[in-house]
């Protein structure tokens, strides 16, 4: 994360450390470099003063320039299922079949540090079945039988206890598409990137299944015959390769370190 001194405009840390000097790029042939890489205040991106005042962002741990705090991630699988079944008689003649089947699976993600984002997967598996056996006479049994099954997949990030968080540090329309924080990307190793893109999926499929056989016994030859009926749908979403939040990228195209580059608001994309 950023250091207690970078988030008051003083990067010389990384001058002395990594031999990175800032400049401050007015135009593209005037580029004065901030003396001992300090930054003025006043140059501050209302985005970088926001996310510092933040809960959501911890403090530095230590003076290091890297490795200067700690994340702790955590993830589970809670699945629960239910069937129910019953077998019924209804004569001599007739049999009666159903079946009724559940099961929802959970498996989120979290991290301690709200702004790397956790994850979210959800699986739901529904069907039922029933079916009615009738012996017509002892020569002749019918079998119908009516199904359908249902499968729901969903997999994308959660935005925890951020809310409109990316509206909240002053980027507009950053919650356009749901609470969280699109993707704050900081590439030159001594700041991670935060937010993340939302890479969301949906799957969902249905298949429906409609059946009738007949046994038809004649002394020595027993013939089969019926019709079977499946209807399948699907439905799919994928957000996309840039997800449903998108990004932005800081490199170090204006001031010289994408840390530098996002303190001033200047994002190259």
């Amino acid at each position: 994360v950023f250091t207690d001194a970078e988030r008051r405009g003083d990067f010389s840390q990384l001058l002395n450390e990594k031999g990175v000097q800032l400049f401050n790029r007015i135009s593209p042939s005037n580029k004065p470099p901030y003396p001992n890489n300090q930054i003025p205040l006043s140059l501050m991106s209302t985005t970088a003063k926001n996310l510092f005042a933040s809960d959501f962002y911890p403090k530095a741990t230590n003076s290091n320039l890297v490795s200067n705090t700690v994340n702790t991630s955590r993830s589970y699988i809670n699945a629960d299922q239910g069937d129910a079944k019953v077998d019924y008689n209804m004569s001599e003649r007739d049999h009666l079949f159903g079946r009724v089947s559940k099961e929802y699976l959970v498996n989120p993600g979290t991290n301690s540090i709200p702004v790397l984002i956790g994850s979210e997967t959800d699986n739901t598996m529904e069907s039922a079945v029933i079916n009615w056996t009738h012996t017509l006479n002892p020569n002749i049994v019918n079998e119908a039988r009516f199904g359908i099954n249902h499968v729901l997949y969903t997999n994308g990030d959660s935005s925890g206890t951020l809310g409109n968080f990316g509206e909240a540090l002053g980027i507009p329309g950053a919650n356009d598409h749901g609470p969280g924080l699109l993707r704050l990307v900081m590439s030159d190793l001594t700041v991670n990137s935060i937010g993340d893109r939302n890479l969301a999926t949906r799957e969902g499929s249905t298949a429906i299944q409609a059946s009738d056989g007949m046994i038809i016994s004649m002394g020595r030859h027993i013939i089969h015959t019926g019709f079977e009926l499946i209807h399948t749908r699907q439905n799919l979403y994928y957000a996309g390769n840039n997800g449903a939040w998108g990004d932005m990228n800081f490199g170090n195209r204006y001031t010289g370190s994408s840390g530098s580059d996002f303190f001033v608001g200047m994002a190259s994309e």
